[in-house]
């Protein structure tokens, strides 16, 4: 005996066809989507966000493990913000503290080509390392310092990175990174070498700075997110609170630790814009983190 297949017939109304969305359902499910997506980018920004200030966080974690290793085998001195042997002013093919690090081998990273042979003129680079923040962007920002208006630390001007040429190797290395030096004056960690004006019958423009010197090495800044270094010309800091919207920075401290720092807890904007030292007197008051050789 055969057996039948069974096989819905189609007529006779024994099966129902489908019915389509209306245009009302259709408009209620796109509506709700929408709203799903706005619930959940602005929570996925704020991971990402998140995410870039762990990673930038990391990165000085690791350079300031870098620097006192660095000062151990130097007999506890910490490494210029830029050094050149030329005099009075330094050219523009000079270490940085990035390049003593990575050519000395305490730390590693990319090396990038520069054909121009000079530091200030390329407009952008290539490859991860510890020297580029995540939350930094692509751009070269150090002929900005000479610009107008110059980069401070609202106008977003800081997120750019610099670039360095080692005397030695040729390479250049591109930082998103502020050390705490400046290139005439001896009132912070990290001085340029030598200074500006500095000869090499004048010791004084050639000093270098013992993590000894810092009375509290567990407050007194390093390297921090920003460009660069101190400009007196400019009036700015060079520190670039690019982590939470504008919100925070990260720091590596003389003791080697890092930590994230809320710009409202650290200086007021009059502070930032107005002036950032008074060498002489010392009187404008900073919370931390403090960025003196002999910190109070």
């Amino acid at each position: 005996m055969s057996r039948k297949l069974f096989s819905p017939t189609l007529s006779g109304g024994s099966r129902t066809a489908a019915r389509a969305f209306t245009l009302v359902e259709l408009l209620v499910v796109i509506g709700i989507i929408a709203l799903l997506i706005s619930i959940l980018l602005p929570a996925l920004s704020k991971a990402r966000e998140q995410a870039q200030a762990t990673s930038c966080l990391s990165n000085l974690r690791q350079i300031g493990m870098g620097l006192v290793q660095y000062t151990i085998d130097h007999k506890g001195y910490i490494p210029p913000m830029a050094y050149s042997n030329a005099a009075p002013t330094p050219g523009p093919n000079r270490h940085s503290w990035g390049t003593i690090l990575l050519d000395f081998g305490y730390l590693t990273g990319p090396r990038q080509n520069d054909s121009s042979g000079a530091a200030s003129t390329a407009d952008s680079s290539t490859g991860n390392s510890v020297f580029r923040c995540p939350s930094g962007e692509d751009f070269n920002g150090f002929d900005l310092i000479w610009g107008s208006p110059r980069p401070s630390i609202t106008n977003g001007w800081l997120k750019g990175f610099w670039r360095t040429i080692s005397p030695d190797t040729g390479a250049a290395l591109d930082i998103w990174y502020v050390a705490n030096g400046s290139w005439n004056s001896q009132a912070f960690p990290m001085p340029r070498i030598p200074q500006d004006g500095g000869s090499p019958t004048d010791p004084s423009k050639w000093k270098l700075h013992k993590v000894t010197a810092i009375r509290k090495s567990s407050e007194v800044w390093l390297i921090a997110d920003g460009l660069y270094g101190h400009s007196p010309n400019s009036q700015q800091w060079g520190v670039s609170a690019r982590h939470r919207r504008g919100g925070t920075a990260n720091f590596v401290y003389a003791d080697g630790h890092a930590d994230t720092v809320d710009v409202k807890d650290w200086v007021s904007s009059e502070v930032w814009n107005k002036t950032e030292y008074d060498n002489v007197t010392n009187n404008v008051t900073v919370p931390l983190p403090k960025w003196k050789v002999a910190a109070q």
